[in-house]
């Protein structure tokens, strides 16, 4: 199984979690959970996800990215075309493997909710779930 896989296992069970919890229905806060990632590395998952839905289904902005702190950016999906955003069904979700720290981050596209923010990794992987303003038609 590649790393990528396991990375992408990891995020739909923390997914599963959150939702059985109720973390990312209408949720701006940050959720910490337990599991440690990578612990004989010293790194954690943080993940970044978006958590809209519209009559029950998922609705998601395509492209998006975070940039953190320390110079690392991730776009999904990988070469996204911001000029020409589209709205998804699938689950979108960007994780980075951390170390423990502070880490400022900041979202595009601005309709993302938070833009911006910190997140603190404290010996656990964290959750940061977006919102956005209403997009149901």
């Amino acid at each position: 199984m590649t790393s990528s896989t396991k990375v992408a296992l990891v995020c739909l069970a923390l997914v599963v979690v959150a939702l059985a919890s109720g973390y990312l229905i209408g949720s701006t806060t940050r959720t910490t959970t337990t599991q440690t990632t990578s612990a004989s590395q010293g790194l954690h998952n943080l993940i970044f996800l978006q958590g809209f839905t519209c009559l029950g289904q998922p609705q998601n902005i395509l492209p998006w990215s975070v940039t953190l702190s320390n110079g690392e950016t991730i776009t999904e999906p990988p070469n996204g075309n911001f000029s020409n955003p589209t709205i998804t069904s699938s689950q979108a979700a960007i994780v980075f493997k951390v170390p423990d720290g502070n880490y400022s981050f900041k979202i595009s596209p601005i309709a993302l909710i938070p833009t911006n923010g910190t997140v603190e990794i404290n010996n656990g992987d964290e959750v940061v779930t977006l919102t956005q303003p209403e997009i149901c038609g």
